[in-house]
């Protein structure tokens, strides 16, 4: 093979060795952040079902419930 048909070949090659490195692949910055939150789940009887459903923000509610009952058991 002529010394020109294998530099040709040798960048072309090159070529597409660069494309098929973007593709995919560990990347900076991708993925999922991270959380500083841990979400639960908890099957709530009617008379609980009754009072979440008044207030405006269950989640807000529920985290001061909890952290007064821990408060006023000495858990925090």
């Amino acid at each position: 093979m002529s010394p020109v048909i294998i530099k040709l070949f040798c960048y072309q090659f090159r070529q597409i060795m660069e494309i098929e490195k973007k593709r995919g692949g560990r990347r900076p910055g991708a993925g999922r952040k991270k959380s500083t939150v841990k979400r639960y789940g908890f099957n709530a009887p009617a008379n609980v079902h009754e009072v979440l459903q008044k207030v405006d923000s269950i989640t807000e509610f529920i985290c001061e419930a909890i952290l007064k009952h821990g408060h006023d058991k000495g858990l925090c």
